[in-house]
């Protein structure tokens, strides 16, 4: 999908993921932000700037809800209708978090890929 606005971002896109909301509805991961779009007017309704964000996953059970891998602050969890802060930050994730899905049935239960640290073990996190 490309845009007018979007086009100077293709050589940073690093990944995203679709709303299972609203169809039109589409995260994208740059290089230093996430990204939401509007496709019927394929225009960025609203980002998360200088976030340094390695995956994103939207809730499938919760409207609004994502939840992002990111590099400084391990896992987070964002209502979209209020980017300022996240909804909770999940602690015990910080190094080198790649991955996070929410499991399909179970809202509560996310699936994290992390690299290997010696002081942390691998873990799954329940919110």
């Amino acid at each position: 999908v490309i845009s007018q606005g979007s086009a100077d971002m293709l050589p940073n896109l690093r990944g995203g993921a679709w709303d299972p909301h609203n169809h039109n509805a589409v995260a994208t991961i740059t290089d230093s932000s996430l990204h939401f779009w509007d496709l019927r007017s394929m225009k960025r309704s609203n980002a998360i700037e200088h976030a340094h964000i390695r995956d994103v996953d939207y809730n499938p059970k919760k409207q609004n809800i994502i939840a992002t891998a990111e590099d400084e602050f391990g896992i987070r969890l964002w209502d979209l209708r209020m980017l300022k802060h996240p909804l909770k930050d999940l602690p015990g994730h910080s190094h080198w978090t790649w991955a996070v899905r929410h499991n399909p049935e179970y809202d509560e239960l996310i699936l994290v890929s992390l690299s290997p640290s010696p002081s942390r073990p691998r873990s799954l996190a329940r919110v």
